[in-house]
């Protein structure tokens, strides 16, 4: 379909935390359409990393990947 997604990648530097996030993400998104893609939150990062708590300034390592792939959908 036209809106759905076929592959996904990335390509950067970061923490462990923040590469894992990015890795899981794109793994994620593979099969979804766009709108599925647009719901995902902080917390589905949560989960499919498997943490339920994070200090503040760790949660930016885990949405980095979210934020940026919201950033390249357009409408």
């Amino acid at each position: 379909e036209g809106d759905t997604v076929v592959e996904a990648s990335w390509e950067g530097e970061g923490c462990a935390i923040s590469t894992a996030s990015a890795s899981l993400l794109t793994e994620e998104l593979k099969g979804k359409t766009i709108k599925e893609v647009r719901a995902l939150e902080k917390e589905d990062l949560f989960k499919m990393l498997g943490i339920d708590q994070l200090g503040p300034g760790r949660v930016k390592c885990v949405t980095l990947s979210l934020e940026t792939l919201r950033e390249c959908i357009t409408d």
